[in-house]
């Protein structure tokens, strides 16, 4: 967005998937993205934190957020 950066949701998503892979020894692509929502912008320079959690043998829900606040959030499923 010309005068407003923002981190793309694809980057947002490829940051989830490789942040999953490397925590949980997951291999190949992804099978399907459930869930997938985009709540609150993210602008440079804000601090984000991402949040994994294993939900099933091949799913794992991420997190994006700003202090207590969701920016964004899904499910994978490897």
């Amino acid at each position: 967005f010309p005068g407003h950066p923002v981190l793309p949701g694809v980057k947002q998503l490829g940051l989830a998937v490789e942040y999953a892979k490397q925590r949980y020894g997951f291999e190949g692509a992804v099978r399907e993205v459930r869930r997938m929502k985009f709540i609150r912008v993210i602008e440079p320079r804000r601090t984000v934190t991402l949040v994994l959690e294993r939900r099933g043998e091949r799913e794992v829900g991420y997190e994006f957020r700003e202090g207590n606040v969701i920016c964004a959030s899904g499910l994978l499923v490897f």
